[in-house]
């Protein structure tokens, strides 16, 4: 994804992790950067929008959120498995229609 950032236009694109802060400096910069990260450690985020556990092991499920400028949910990806995301062609033409692009 940060390798097509440019193409998310004035998007803004933020990473939700459930980890702690002070865990995240090796892992941001190798994976993350240069997106804006937030931590979520009650995972409040995660219960907002439904994301569960996986059925195999039991580990927190994450999705992907797009949210128009009106606050809006525009596309809402739940994860069924660890493995199982949109591709960055989804997003960015998800971005694009909540932009009006």
């Amino acid at each position: 994804m940060r390798d097509r950032l440019e193409e998310f236009g004035d998007a803004e694109v933020v990473v939700v992790v459930h980890a702690r802060p002070r865990t995240l400096h090796g892992y941001r910069a190798r994976f993350l950067e240069p997106l804006t990260v937030a931590t979520d450690e009650s995972l409040a985020t995660y219960g907002a929008f439904g994301f569960g556990r996986s059925a195999a092991d039991g580990s927190q499920l994450g999705g992907d959120v797009v949210v128009d400028g009106a606050g809006r949910i525009a596309m809402l990806h739940r994860q069924a498995t660890s493995r199982d995301r949109p591709s960055i062609d989804d997003l960015v033409s998800a971005v694009a229609a909540a932009s009006g692009r």
